[in-house]
């Protein structure tokens, strides 16, 4: 009865950002992980997994956006 009660119990949950991808506490480094926005460790808030390609595309776009909003400012 003791081990079909240990088994119903819910588990400790998987972590699913580990401490060894997290680089300075603030940037995700994770190639495996197959996700682009990745919750904060202490913050309510997300980062970008920049294991991620496309997270690399999203900051090339942006800073390409707004390095050019510069220009037809000006």
């Amino acid at each position: 009865m003791a081990l079909i009660k240990k088994m119903g119990e819910p588990s400790d949950p998987i972590d699913p950002t580990p401490d060894k991808c997290w680089r300075g506490n603030i940037f995700y480094y994770n190639p495996d992980d197959a996700a682009l926005f990745v919750e904060k460790r202490d913050d309510l808030a997300y980062t970008l997994n920049f294991g991620n390609y496309w997270s690399w595309v999203l900051m090339g776009s942006l800073v390409a956006i707004f390095g050019s909003a510069f220009f037809v400012i000006a």
